[in-house]
This record gives structure tokens, sequence and C-alpha cells, in this order.
């Protein structure tokens, strides 16, 4: 595989990157802020190591951002329904 297509396939998601994004969003949505690694991994029916590796996953293919050592401080960067960069002034703290 070339090097452009190795960059291709790494920004795109699997069905459970996509659901862990997707679920994130969710939650943003009804709470209002970010969850945390365990109530991810709840709603995910998962380890919350789980839960923590598919979140750096997304943090690596630009997905999302967050600050380590802050709990709750992950940022949408793109969004699973349309993939659009909302970065920027538009940028979703959760």
């Amino acid at each position: 595989m070339n090097e452009n297509a190795q960059r291709y396939s790494e920004s795109l998601l699997t069905p459970t990157q996509e659901e862990t994004l997707t679920v994130i969003e969710e939650i943003l949505k009804e709470q209002g802020y970010c969850p945390t690694m365990q109530e991810l991994a709840d709603k995910l029916g998962v380890a919350k190591k789980t839960a923590y590796e598919r979140v750096n996953i997304l943090v690596r293919k630009k997905y999302l951002k967050k600050e380590p050592g802050r709990a709750r401080s992950l940022v949408i960067l793109k969004n699973v329904s349309n993939e659009n960069n909302v970065e920027g002034d538009n940028e979703s703290n959760i």
C-alpha cells in the first residue's frame, strides 16, 4: 500500500469506531458535557480500558482531541454523520 492509500485508510472509521464516536456525540447532546470513560464504557457495553483505547484511536485519526490529565476534556473535531471538520469556532467540547 502506498503512503497516500495508507493515510486514507487510516482516516476512515471502522464500524466500532463510528459507534464510539456516535455514542460520544449522543451523550454530549443529552447531557451537555462529555462522558467519563466509565460512562462511555457502560453505554458501549465494554470495559473502561476498551473505551479508553477506542477514544485514543479516534484522537490519532483526528476525530477527537483531548487534553491529557483533564477529565471530560474531549473535543469533537469531525462528526460521524458527515465527517465534516468542526474544528475552530464550532468545536464541540465534550
